[in-house]
């Protein structure tokens, strides 16, 4: 787990600029566990961050712990109808592990970069789905 600590963060197109205390980069469910119950060292506000393309500031509170889960990238587990991956994976790698498997997302999103947790957790742009749900959201829990 890799601790940094009084830095200062930038959304990737530089609109928003974050100054956690804490910006901790978990590799393991053991380290975010630690993350959540260790007070002292990872102060509250504990909010996480992925490829930090909100267009709303919604990544950190500054004075509190960032908790960064790009680490946290990797394909779990396929079924017939499902693929489990950990909130860091991008877009772009599971679209290209499912295509290895003759199959894709439900809706292409323009943001490849984006992680499978932001998309989990937030709205996106990506409404194209005739009669579903519309929200990428919709299809990533």
């Amino acid at each position: 787990m890799d601790i940094k600590r009084d830095i200062t963060i930038k959304s990737w197109d530089g609109t928003w600029t974050y100054h956690p205390r804490v910006l901790v980069t978990p590799e393991t469910v053991e380290d975010i566990v630690e993350i959540l119950t260790d007070e002292v060292r990872f102060p509250s506000p504990v909010r996480p961050a992925g490829s930090m393309h909100s267009t709303a500031r919604m990544n950190g509170d500054d004075g509190g712990t960032m908790v960064d889960m790009k680490a946290m990238n990797r394909i779990l587990h396929f079924t017939e109808d499902t693929v489990t991956v950990e909130a860091g994976a991008t877009y772009l790698n599971v679209s290209n592990a499912l295509k290895e498997r003759g199959l894709q997302f439900h809706v292409t999103t323009e943001i490849g970069n984006v992680t499978l947790g932001a998309m989990a957790t937030a709205a996106t742009k990506d409404s194209s789905v005739p009669g579903g749900c519309g929200q990428i959201s919709s299809y990533v829990t």
